[in-house]
């Protein structure tokens, strides 16, 4: 214990010197003590985020199927029923996970 106080150039009952000089120093030293500041996050960020999900990718993937088999077997009258469906699930999965992302970054 007592080399590692030396080491940092401090005593076990007296602490550091706290002298102008001395924190000076060690601030040159070791460094400021303050905190890192934390890098927000912007909300097209996390939309962002959102879409490297594998499942949203399959989601959008499948949608895209399902439209383009939507719309050649039952015409655009009900062919893109099923494809929007998806489409606005991923909306809905998305906008939720940003909402929840938001409220941990505030």
């Amino acid at each position: 214990m007592n080399g590692l106080a030396h080491g940092v150039g401090s005593d076990i009952t007296r602490g550091i010197s706290g002298t102008e000089a001395d924190l000076k120093k060690r601030t040159a030293k070791y460094g400021s003590n303050a905190p890192l500041p934390r890098k927000t996050k912007t909300c097209c960020g996390i939309v962002w985020e959102q879409f490297q999900d594998l499942f949203v990718v399959i989601l959008c993937i499948a949608a895209g199927i399902s439209l383009i088999a939507g719309v050649i077997e039952s015409g655009w009258s009900k062919g893109w029923l099923d494809g929007v469906s998806i489409l606005v699930a991923v909306t809905i999965i998305t906008s939720v996970n940003t909402v929840n992302e938001l409220s941990k970054e505030g």
